[in-house]
């Protein structure tokens, strides 16, 4: 499949791995700062049979290149924007540091039909 790209209204990078006939979205958001969604490529393509895969890069970080300072202090509030793009039920995976900011955001835990924190 052809990866399909996204950007929310807060500059954030969604690539849409690969899309399954399931309605349950896996957004995989790596480590860092710094670290690129690519790393979870082996990853994902071992879960797409159960989710629809989404790799997400933060203003500055990985692969994403848009023009826009960068405030690590609001990425957890840029995280809120995600749904804006993804319809259906979200299961967020974050490596080390992105799993510390979705823990941070109450709002991220409620609405969310699952979380994963990889250390």
């Amino acid at each position: 499949m052809h990866s399909e790209i996204f950007y929310t209204r807060s500059h954030i990078k969604l690539t849409r791995f690969y899309q399954s006939k399931t309605k349950l979205n896996l957004v995989m958001i790596p480590g860092g700062p710094g670290m690129s969604s690519e790393y979870f490529r082996t990853l994902a393509t071992d879960l797409q049979d159960n989710f629809s895969i989404w790799f997400v890069d933060l203003p500055g970080n990985g692969g994403n290149e848009t023009n826009v300072p960068v405030d690590y202090s609001a990425w957890p509030k840029l995280i809120l924007d995600i749904p804006t793009i993804i319809a259906g039920k979200i299961v967020y995976l974050g490596h080390s540091f992105a799993g510390m900011l979705l823990l941070s955001e109450e709002k991220v835990q409620n609405d969310a039909a699952g979380l994963v924190n990889l250390p």
